[in-house]
């Protein structure tokens, strides 16, 4: 099993994985300073999880806790969060009993962009710290996929939530990416700037891109 700074090595490397035009240095404050040798500029990139909460960070991040908590009870720091769920499947039309798992209670739009938006907040805060470089990135690692079986049309819920593009035009990070999963493909969402990073091509291919984004947007639900 990789380590903390393994796993975030391995997020910085989806981007920035030309070994020739980057210089990647180790750092905690950020996570990771990187040199653009094209450019002579360096920034930092901080890596994080999206979560809805530290109770649901801890069921999917502690081996066997699962099995604790049915064991021995649901602690107090996560009572009201976590609960006791059945779990049934259907046989010849018949609905079968298989047992108890920990889950939480559904989840809708509103508390999945609040978790983004508590994620930039809380890196925002802690960024203020970091040591000052020509710019700041952020890279989320969605672990909760709430729009794994949503439809790419779906994301103007978060395209049109004022408290997310709050959030995001108040952080201190030029370019935010997101790592997630839609309609069950992994995507890459980039916030932020995005006429200038490691994946900018030309001003064509962005407005190529927001036209077809737009009509995608505009298609009903």
């Amino acid at each position: 099993m990789l380590d903390k700074k393994e796993e975030e090595f391995k997020t910085l490397k989806k981007i920035y994985n030309d070994d020739i035009r980057y210089n990647i240095i180790e750092s905690e404050k950020p996570d990771f300073i990187v040199k653009d040798l094209k450019y002579e500029e360096e920034f930092g990139v901080e890596i994080t999880e999206l979560y809805y909460n530290q109770s649901s960070a801890r069921l999917q991040k502690i081996p066997n806790y699962t099995y604790e908590l049915l064991k021995n009870g649901i602690p107090r720091n996560d009572q009201g969060i976590l609960n006791v769920q059945q779990i049934y499947i259907s046989i010849n039309n018949k609905w079968e009993y298989l047992g108890d798992t920990i889950g939480q209670k559904f989840k809708k739009y509103d508390d999945y962009i609040e978790a983004i938006v508590n994620t930039i907040i809380t890196k925002t805060k802690k960024a203020k710290d970091y040591k000052k470089l020509k710019y700041l990135e952020l890279f989320i690692e969605d672990k909760e996929r709430y729009l794994q079986f949503k439809k790419i049309s779906d994301l103007k819920y978060l395209e049109n939530s004022e408290k997310l593009n709050k959030a995001i035009s108040s952080s201190l990070f030029k370019r935010i990416y997101l790592f997630t999963i839609i309609d069950k493909m992994e995507i890459l969402l980039i916030i932020g700037d995005i006429h200038s990073g490691a994946l900018y091509t030309n001003e064509n291919d962005i407005k190529k891109h927001q036209a077809f984004m737009k009509k995608i947007f505009d298609e009903k639900i």
